[in-house]
């Protein structure tokens, strides 16, 4: 939803939903969120392909829910610190 450049009642439109289903999503009161994300990738990756920052940014908002994730790219980032001086 960061990424979408557009108000509310534009998102409401675009995922189909009414403006507390919108309001419920801003404040993460929707837990099954699989759908609403597919919809709105696709919407923001047409207009705007998605550069390397836009990816880097995801990662790095989806990381502050997820030590798993943050695990993953702490080591991906060491793997790559070494690749890289060797």
């Amino acid at each position: 939803m960061h990424r979408f450049d557009g108000d509310d009642r534009q998102l409401e439109r675009a995922l189909g939903v009414s403006r507390s289903t919108v309001w419920r999503l801003r404040n993460g009161k929707i837990s099954k969120l699989g759908k609403y994300i597919i919809v709105l990738e696709d919407i923001v990756d047409q207009r705007f392909p998605k550069p390397m920052d836009a990816i880097l940014d995801d990662l790095r908002l989806w990381s502050n829910d997820s030590k798993e994730l943050q695990e993953i790219l702490t080591s991906l980032h060491k793997v790559l610190q070494e690749t890289a001086t060797h």
